[in-house]
């Protein structure tokens, strides 16, 4: 004999087709079977209101009523709104609906001019009996997150006012203020971004730990992580080793983890963070160092081309093929490790003409670098012009900025009194303060 049990199960707030299944077996015998279930209220309120909507933004929320029975409903209307939003219209408060019909009222909503979430409810009252339905919306900025940085300076015993408005919605809005006598200061928002970049490969490893070896204090005082203090030496020697993990076995370095082929501009730029690591006391493998080295010294051999594409002086776009960049600095970082590649520097010397702007300083740099001032003199650009270099994802990802730090860099450790060396720190400041 079959025996049928209630079963009482609770769903969410629904209305539509339910597909109930039951299986059942004895022994070796089994069976199945379904039913389908109309689930409706007496009047189905469905509310579109939107996925999002932004700060001030206003929208109309059609709400449809839907009669799911064969008698003329007449209903009372409650609408209610939470957090950030309210509704600024005054439509019917009752609501009439013939048998199998349905009706819309439209709702004038307005979101808050702060950030954050609020809900849209739909209270319905049917004699003794009452429906709801509520929908929940986020309130979000118009646009991603934007940053305005600035700097100035006071002369000792004067007063400056800083104006903190920006226009940005206030519950999203934060503010720092950074005070030092180091003009370094200025760039602390670019240190600030190195420190806390989420990506880690080669290349990105080696320019979050690089500028640490210098401006330990800064990074220090930037560090706006609750809970979190920066420890330089231990972020510089963690650098180190994950640079020496991702060597080749050939000598180079590759990108990622696991990658196949050595990079060759990232090689090069190793080098150099490991060299000035280990002139700054800390710990560098010297047989990792070395082989590295002699990677770099074997690329150089190669006579790597790319193609450079930048802005000339008339400001149009020009694309030529010159010897790579990644070997000026080789020829330079080699240099500053007592192992100049006079033959390779004395050949790309007789095509100095052929040179990107950034690698005639990085060559000129390198012959000063052994002790030739004649050459360096000959070699030195005037000035830092001439080409404006398009940023590159690719080759020796150079930009206008890289390159004109390259120049800086090269000069301010060879000739560190050279009138350029000004100039060049001016025009990369206010490039800086375009970002």
């Amino acid at each position: 004999m079959l025996r049928v049990l209630p079963h009482t199960m609770d769903i969410p707030s629904f209305s539509g087709d339910l597909r109930v299944m039951a299986v059942a077996y004895q022994d070796n015998a089994f069976g199945s079977a379904e039913a389908h279930i109309k689930v409706a209220d007496p009047i189905v309120i469905s509310s579109a209101l939107p996925r999002f909507t932004s700060p001030g933004d206003t929208v109309y929320v059609p709400v449809t009523f839907s009669n799911t029975t064969k008698q003329l409903i007449t209903a009372t209307l409650q609408p209610e709104t939470e957090g950030q939003i309210k509704i600024v219209n005054t439509p019917n408060t009752s609501i009439r609906v013939e048998p199998g019909k349905e009706e819309r009222i439209l709702y004038k909503v307005v979101a808050g001019a702060m950030s954050g979430t609020g809900s849209f409810t739909m209270k319905v009252k049917n004699g003794n009996e009452s429906y709801r339905d509520k929908t929940e919306i986020t309130i979000r900025p118009p646009a991603s997150l934007q940053k305005q940085n600035g700097s100035g300076s006071i002369k000792g015993g004067a007063v400056a006012e800083i104006n903190m408005k920006t226009g940005f919605i206030p519950s999203s809005a934060s503010a720092e203020l950074y005070i030092s006598k180091s003009p370094l200061v200025n760039f602390a928002d670019h240190l600030n971004y190195l420190l806390d970049y989420p990506h880690g490969c080669a290349e990105q490893t080696i320019s979050t730990a690089f500028p640490q070896l210098y401006f330990a204090d800064l990074a220090k005082a930037i560090s706006n992580k609750p809970g979190y203090t920066i420890n330089v030496q231990t972020n510089v020697q963690a650098g180190i080793s994950k640079i020496i993990s991702l060597q080749h076995y050939n000598g180079g370095i590759v990108t990622w983890p696991g990658s196949s082929m050595s990079n060759n501009w990232t090689s090069v730029y190793a080098a150099h963070f490991l060299t000035e690591a280990s002139k700054a006391g800390y710990q560098v493998n010297a047989s990792a160092l070395e082989k590295l080295l002699k990677f770099i010294q074997k690329n150089i051999k190669e006579k790597n081309t790319e193609e450079i594409w930048y802005y000339d002086s008339s400001n149009k776009t020009v694309i030529r093929k010159s010897p790579a960049k990644d070997i000026f600095y080789s020829l330079y970082v080699l240099a500053l490790n007592n192992k100049a590649d006079k033959s390779s520097m004395n050949y790309y010397k007789s095509k100095f003409k052929e040179l990107a702007i950034d690698s005639k300083y990085l060559l000129a740099c390198t012959y000063l670098a052994i002790g030739d001032r004649k050459t360096y003199n000959e070699l030195l650009p005037k000035a830092f012009e001439g080409e404006r270099s398009i940023s590159s994802t690719g080759g020796s990802f150079y930009s206008y900025i890289r390159d004109m730090a390259m120049a800086l860099n090269a000069l301010l450790h060879s000739d560190p009194d050279h009138p350029q060396v000004g100039e060049l720190v001016r025009n990369l400041s206010k490039e800086l303060k375009t970002l």
